[in-house]
């Protein structure tokens, strides 16, 4: 069995587990935004053009270890950098960069308002129901 030209389980496991929590959050921040975009059509384009810069920004195809500045800093708040690091460290054996506690503050955090946005989709979507 080889996956994205992997065969070792351990790392397609750890690759599919984070896959799939960004996957979750990333809907749920898309519900957090979803009412405001419907009202205000040009806050999507701004959040297209924030998400193709954040392609680009995001530490995936170069180390974390390799930034400095505002841009480290930037990094360091996002849930995808702790996961893109993770993968290297499983994969490569790279030192993680980050502390446990400021991993679990992040993704609690990024985590909390991804519920708030799935919440409150399912409170929208049961006013609109109801007759």
């Amino acid at each position: 069995f080889m996956f994205l030209g992997q065969s070792d389980p351990i790392i397609i496991i750890h690759f599919t587990m984070v896959c799939i929590v960004f996957a979750v959050m990333g809907v749920g921040l898309g519900l957090v935004l979803f009412p405001v975009v419907l009202r205000l059509k040009d806050i999507g384009k701004i959040v297209r053009y924030f998400l193709f810069m954040g392609f680009f920004i995001q530490a995936v195809l170069y180390d974390f270890s390799l930034t400095e500045g505002i841009h480290r800093e930037m990094l360091s708040c996002l849930p995808h950098t702790f996961g893109a690091e993770w993968i290297r460290h499983i994969h490569f054996g790279d030192p993680y960069p980050f502390e446990f506690s400021r991993t679990i503050t992040i993704s609690v955090l990024w985590g909390l308002i991804s519920l708030f946005g799935y919440w409150r989709f399912d409170s929208n979507r049961w006013g609109s129901t109801t007759w």
